[in-house]
């Protein structure tokens, strides 16, 4: 297309070639340039996608009195809160709470959160719960628990410098069904506390020669999805601290990287870490829900929300909730159409 009739910059597209000197052709093309201009100016319009809905007859974004009665207005506080309980099992908390609040006042969270995309990774896969053993101690709220069955009588207690010890030790079930190891002195194991998975390792922190004690693992500090074990169910191991050979020069230790989102997490060193950064995840979660949510003000106000989060009491659940739940998302999403 050689003529003065074609512009370089004209995005237009027409899918057949045109002879240059026909009228028809020059035609054909203002054509083409006029509806492309009218395109351009519908996709340009922020009214476009409402402006369709009430072409197709439907009705424009309601408002909440056309949309809620007063029963419903009155019980989303509740179904609301409900949802965030339900969704955010493990996360739910102080700082959490403190994500809402901060969301509703406008505040920036402070950087680094690309750093929990992990805590994504894992929530996605739906793993089993591990609730709190009784009489356990809490290394990583929902992860990993310990309980002493019998004290050391060793003066030494095994630390990070540690790598090689002497050690009994059984991999069951929750429910006592063995899945790995020995339990026998005559089969005393040699084992390398480097290559220990994560919530071996860290659970056996402060042991000494002599002392047993139970580990309660989530899958996240164990052995993950891909394994032989059980999968989404949590183990419990029996270990009992024969012999703490000399301590290394190297600090090296296992990190405390979930198994199945190593590829994600950094490099956590310590319990204390891994809960701290926990915390920042929570607060993150409550952020971005009430980002979300505050759009449905003054609807739903926040304080009524905390006040369920905070106090939850049995209820009688309406029989239409999930469905009022679904309404309720419906109007948020025609609130910013």
């Amino acid at each position: 297309m050689g003529n003065k009739e074609y512009d370089s910059n004209d995005h237009t597209k027409i899918p057949f070639s045109f002879h240059k000197n026909t009228a028809e052709s020059k035609h054909l093309l203002a054509q083409y340039r006029e509806a492309q201009g009218k395109v351009d100016s519908l996709l340009a319009d922020k009214h476009l996608l409402k402006n369709v809905l009430k072409k197709l007859g439907l009705s424009p974004p309601s408002t909440a009195a056309k949309t809620f009665t007063k029963e419903e207005v009155s019980a989303l506080p509740r179904i609301l809160a409900s949802s965030i309980q339900n969704t955010f099992e493990e996360e739910l908390s102080g700082e959490f709470l403190d994500g809402m609040r901060m969301a509703e006042s406008k505040t920036h969270l402070e950087e680094g959160y690309e750093a929990l995309e992990f805590f994504d990774v894992l929530k996605v896969q739906n793993l089993a719960k591990l609730a709190p053993p009784s009489n356990t101690t809490c290394l990583i709220p929902h992860k990993l628990f310990v309980r002493t069955v019998k004290e050391g009588t060793g003066q030494t207690a095994l630390s990070i410098s540690h790598h090689r010890i002497k050690a009994n030790y059984l991999v069951e079930s929750l429910e006592d069904v063995s899945l790995a190891g020995s339990y026998k002195l005559a089969d005393t194991s040699e084992l390398d506390v480097t290559a220990m998975i994560p919530g071996v390792a860290h659970g056996m922190l402060g042991m000494k020669e002599g002392e047993i004690r139970e580990i309660f693992i989530h899958p996240d500090l164990a052995y993950g999805l891909d394994s032989n074990f059980p999968s989404k169910h949590p183990i419990k191991v029996k270990i009992e601290l024969v012999e703490l050979k000399d301590p290394s020069s190297s600090e090296h230790f296992p990190s405390l990287k979930p198994i199945d989102a190593t590829y994600k997490a950094p490099n956590i060193s310590s319990c204390a870490e891994f809960i701290s950064l926990q915390k920042h995840y929570a607060r993150y979660c409550g952020f971005r829900v009430w980002s979300h949510y505050k759009k449905l003000a003054p609807l739903v106000r926040l304080n009524d929300v905390l006040s369920v989060l905070q106090n939850p009491t049995p209820f009688p659940a309406l029989p239409q909730e999930r469905t009022l739940l679904l309404k309720l998302e419906w109007f948020l999403y025609q609130k910013q159409l």
